[in-house]
């Protein structure tokens, strides 16, 4: 796998040009060396959630202030998945402990288990896809491309 890194490494440092940039030149010459291929793009993202997040806002009688129910146990989940342009979605949930690049890994060699092409990943710029541990399968499994475009 070759690992191509594309634009900043810091997503805060997005700029118009650095969008267009990807829009109408890297993106489009990917995409261009994917068709020739017979290949798949896919995109990944990875997140998190707990058990004691709150999101928005809560109600309760006027005078009165609101009140969240919830547990002292609290627990989280991690999940990493991969879209591709064709809607074929791969994921991954990672019940203990955090995303690193021991979990990317083992992403990478479960998304492409079976494939008999390459297969190209566009990922952001968390820093588990950085790693001297990842660089050194993407130089060993050059059939399958990573690509790091974390501006845009």
């Amino acid at each position: 796998m070759k690992r191509v890194t594309e634009g900043q490494s810091n997503s805060c440092c997005q700029t118009r040009e650095l969008v267009k940039e990807w829009l109408q030149e890297i993106y489009p010459k990917i995409k261009r060396s994917a068709i020739h291929e017979g290949t798949e793009i896919y995109w990944e993202v990875e997140t998190g959630m707990r058990s004691d997040h709150q999101a928005g806002t809560s109600y309760s009688p006027k005078g009165q202030t609101p009140i969240v129910k919830r547990t002292g146990k609290r627990f989280s989940i991690n999940m990493i998945s991969a879209i591709s342009n064709r809607g074929n979605l791969n994921f991954m949930i990672i019940e203990t402990g955090r995303f690193n690049s021991e979990v990317f890994l083992n992403f990478l060699q479960r998304l492409i288990k079976g494939k008999q092409k390459k297969t190209y990943l566009i990922v952001d710029g968390h820093p588990s896809h950085k790693t001297n541990k990842i660089k050194e399968w993407l130089k060993q499994n050059k059939k399958y491309k990573t690509i790091l475009s974390s501006s845009v």
